[in-house]
């Protein structure tokens, strides 16, 4: 046998990398692509994180980027935290308008996957959807809906910067 022997070495930036997926992804933008795992979703959730993550160890929603969703007791209401300190990479902040920014996005016709039709018949308009504080939205929804969670887990959970998408158009 041989020896084995670490080497470590400096982060470079760039390069590519090669994926084998299930099926082809629309791309990269959380509105436009499927957000399913198997055309896409799982690479996006390592480029953008979710919100929330379901944890089938404690059958329980895991906070991600989010700090607390809290429903009221019927289910019509949530409130979404997000934690503080966290920034998207072109160093602007990942707080409520960022969020809202983001729902209204998928709420939008921009967006042509199932999240939109999860997000119309659950939350309805852009309207329901209120920044309360800097790290905190308010979302009313049309119809009761104790997963409402889920969604955050999926594509609807997973934000780009505004400016960014501003600036890309």
């Amino acid at each position: 046998g041989g020896s084995a022997s670490t080497t470590t070495l400096a982060p470079q930036k760039g390069g590519s990398i090669t994926l084998g997926m299930y099926s082809e992804t629309r791309g990269l933008d959380p509105a436009s692509g499927s957000g399913s795992g198997t055309a896409g979703g799982t690479e996006m959730i390592a480029l953008y994180d979710t919100l929330t993550r379901w944890n089938p160890e404690t059958r329980k929603y895991d906070m991600r980027t989010a700090e607390s969703v809290v429903s009221n007791a019927d289910f019509t209401e949530w409130t979404v935290k997000l934690k503080s300190g966290i920034t998207f990479r072109d160093g602007t902040p990942y707080d409520a308008d960022a969020l809202k920014y983001n729902i209204d996005r998928y709420l939008s016709s921009v967006n042509t996957t199932t999240s939109r039709a999860w997000l119309t018949y659950i939350v309805g308009e852009a309207k329901n959807v209120t920044v309360v504080d800097p790290l905190t939205v308010k979302v009313a929804l049309k119809v009761p809906d104790a997963g409402f969670p889920a969604l955050l887990a999926h594509s609807p959970g997973m934000l780009v910067s505004p400016t960014a998408i501003k600036a890309l158009g």
